[in-house]
This record gives structure tokens, C-alpha cells and sequence, in this order.
């Protein structure tokens, strides 16, 4: 088993940060601090293949937090959070280069008014199939983003989708503006 430390703060902007290891228990935090006035629910789910480990609510509003103990084998996880207020992609940043830390590959996935966290839970063997991460930030130009795929080989040819219509092969590193507003499922292969 391994430790893994989640970070999730704010109800707009949520930092992600990830500490693994070695022991079973694997603690999620839940922080506000976008200061709106009003406390919140926010729902999370967790599971793996489909299947619901464990799921709950937390109140959230400026200044509040909330944690959560779970245990977690070697694998595959989906960690969905649902807030009565929209979320955005942009609404999610890594926090890297913490004391201690392993940057574990993730990959997000917003629509409306959820977000879906898939994160792995590797064993020493990688016998683990979890997905490549996809990591994004915003570009200089207004609707474009920049996405990298962190653990894929850098010489590799990916066939990039962004869900917008657009199609394309490059490398593991791309730019991409996006035409209209709204949330994209985006896949890389």
C-alpha cells in the first residue's frame, strides 16, 4: 500500500498536490478560499473500474477545510467532484517541487459542473496500466492552451483529439485554441 496526500483547495481554484508513501492510508484534503460569502457542498466519489469505493460531501466556503481518510490498493482511481457552481479546466493547477513529493500522472476531466481526478497507485512491478498524464496551462493567446503529455517518450507521435472537432498528429507537446466555450474531452494517442 501506499500513501498518497491530495490536496484540493478552493471552490473555483483547486491546487492539487500529491505526497506518496509507504503505508495504507491516503488522506484528501478539501480547502476554500475563494471568499464568496456563502458555505457550499462539494461531492466526491471514488472510485475504480466503475465501481464506487467510497463517497461524501464536504461544506466548504473562505477560510474552511475539510479532510477525509481513505485506503487504497495499488491501482487506478477516479476521484469525481461535483460543486453547485460551475468548474472550469482552468480552475485546477499541480503544485509541483514540494518537500518530499512524487509528481504522480493525473489527468482531469471537466464538464459543467464536475470534475473527474484519474490518478494510479503504481506497485514496484508497474503492473498497473493507469493513463499517461496530460498536463495543460494557458497560452498567451486568449482560448489557446498548451498540453504535454508528462511521462510519454518526447521522440513519440500522438494522435491528439480535443473534442471540438479538431484532429491532429504531433508531438507531446501541442497548442491548441478552442473556438467556442465549454467543457472538451480531450485524448491523446
Amino acid at each position: 500500500m501506499n500513501k498518497l496526500s491530495l490536496t484540493i483547495v478552493g471552490l473555483f481554484v483547486s491546487l492539487l498536490s500529491f505526497t506518496q508513501v509507504t503505508c495504507e492510508e491516503v488522506s484528501v484534503s478539501f480547502e476554500g478560499f475563494v471568499d464568496i460569502g456563502i458555505v457550499l457542498p462539494l461531492t466526491w466519489t471514488l472510485s475504480t473500474d466503475g465501481a464506487i469505493i467510497q463517497d461524501g460531501t464536504v461544506m466548504l466556503g473562505s477560510g474552511m477545510n475539510e479532510s477525509i481518510e481513505l485506503c487504497l490498493e495499488d491501482g487506478c482511481y477516479n476521484l469525481s467532484l461535483t460543486s453547485p457552481l460551475p468548474i472550469s479546466e482552468a480552475d485546477w493547477q499541480l503544485i509541483l517541487g514540494l518537500a518530499g513529493s512524487t509528481d504522480i500522472p493525473y489527468t482531469i476531466v471537466v464538464d459543467g459542473n464536475t470534475a473527474i481526478l484519474e490518478f494510479g497507485i503504481n506497485d514496484t512491478c508497474g503492473e498497473v496500466d493507469c493513463p499517461t498524464s496530460l498536463t495543460y496551462w494557458a497560452s498567451d493567446v486568449c482560448g489557446c492552451y498548451v498540453f504535454q503529455l508528462g511521462d510519454a517518450n518526447a521522440a513519440a507521435s500522438v494522435v491528439w483529439d480535443f473534442g471540438d472537432g479538431t484532429q491532429f498528429e504531433g508531438g507531446t507537446i501541442v497548442e491548441h485554441c478552442f473556438q467556442n466555450d465549454g467543457g472538451q474531452v480531450i485524448s491523446a494517442t
